[in-house]
């Protein structure tokens, strides 16, 4: 079995390497792994110069090094922002706690000015307000009609004369 596998890949690399090279400018090699070959690679042939190799290699490490700076900013800012959350919620945490006592002190003022007005009510004998409210709507209303009453009588007296 091995041996068929070694000769079918010995056809391909052959294969490979009299039509593809030509095209795509690549040459195939099989990889062994001890005394069995398990495929082929394709690799490309450089024919570039060594230092246009070089100058592409210092270019690739230069982007490199921006690569880590920008990484470790990112790391860097990541990090204030979260201790700026942080601290940002602690405050909150505190300004929450302190709406909550306003708020309980709020209701215990509210409470007691309840219980002083009634109570100042009372000591200065202040009626009910709905029923002062009820007594002067009719005292206006009797006010109106004594009024319309008075108008009526002046312009019959006056029509009586004339």
């Amino acid at each position: 079995m091995a041996s068929l596998l070694i000769i079918i890949l010995g056809a391909l690399e052959k294969l490979f390497s009299s039509y593809a090279k030509p095209f795509f400018r690549l040459s195939a090699r099989l990889v062994s792994v001890g005394e069995i070959q398990i495929g082929i690679t394709a690799t490309r042939p450089d024919d570039r110069p060594l230092d246009d190799r070089v100058a592409k290699l210092e270019v690739a490490r230069e982007a490199l090094v921006e690569s880590l700076a920008a990484i470790d900013q990112m790391q860097t800012d990541a990090r204030v922002a979260k201790d700026e959350y942080a601290t940002n919620r602690r405050n909150l945490q505190a300004i929450l706690e302190s709406k909550q006592d306003a708020e309980a002190k709020l209701a215990d003022i509210r409470a007691a000015m309840k219980q002083d007005v009634a109570a100042f009510q009372e000591l200065a004998g202040v009626p009910n307000l709905n029923r002062e409210r009820w007594i002067a709507f009719f005292a206006g209303v009797l006010a109106s009609t004594i009024s319309a009453a008075l108008v009526a009588l002046a312009t019959f007296v006056w029509s009586a004369f004339t």
